[in-house]
């Protein structure tokens, strides 16, 4: 019970605009979600991802989407506008601005799927920036040094 108003309040401070940090908040919501077997940062990005896809289909929809829907189908609305084009390629806005909300929703489908996966099997995607594929590790360059290959100074002056 302890846990759902400390929830609430949060979700109330965070909603009305009051200065709270986001470290504040994640925390306070790790702390909550500690019981769980999902981790915060997959409901956190998820959640996050579908306001912005959203918000930014809603833009789209206003910005000049409408209009070309409507006259697609063949509706006659005499009240709709076709909405700003660009300067350049004078081409509709709405066609530019359709990649956030795309892109947003396609974020949270990978999220989806991360989540998924990590339900299944318990782990979660990870990048070894060090490995590159199709390169071996265990290459011998004939010296007993592998930082200072045959050939090279160790001193910054060169020989001397």
């Amino acid at each position: 019970m302890t846990a759902a108003i400390i929830f609430a309040l949060l979700a109330v401070l965070m909603l009305t605009g009051m200065p709270i940090s986001i470290s504040l908040g994640l925390t306070v919501l790790t702390f909550l979600f500690t019981m769980t077997n999902v981790p915060i940062e997959a409901v956190a990005m998820k959640l996050f991802t579908g306001i912005i896809g959203t918000l930014g289909w809603k833009f789209v929809w206003e910005v000049g989407m409408r209009y070309a829907v409507a006259t697609a189908f063949g509706f006659d609305w005499p009240d709709l506008t076709e909405g700003p084009t660009s300067p350049d390629l004078e081409w509709p806005v709405w066609i530019f601005y359709s990649a956030i909300p795309l892109g947003s929703y396609l974020m949270c489908f990978r999220f989806l799927q991360v989540t998924w996966n990590f339900i299944g099997t318990g782990e979660l995607p990870h990048h070894d920036a060090g490995h590159v594929e199709g390169i071996d590790e265990d290459i011998n360059l004939g010296t007993a040094d592998p930082v200072h290959p045959a050939g090279v100074a160790h001193g910054l002056g060169g020989d001397k």
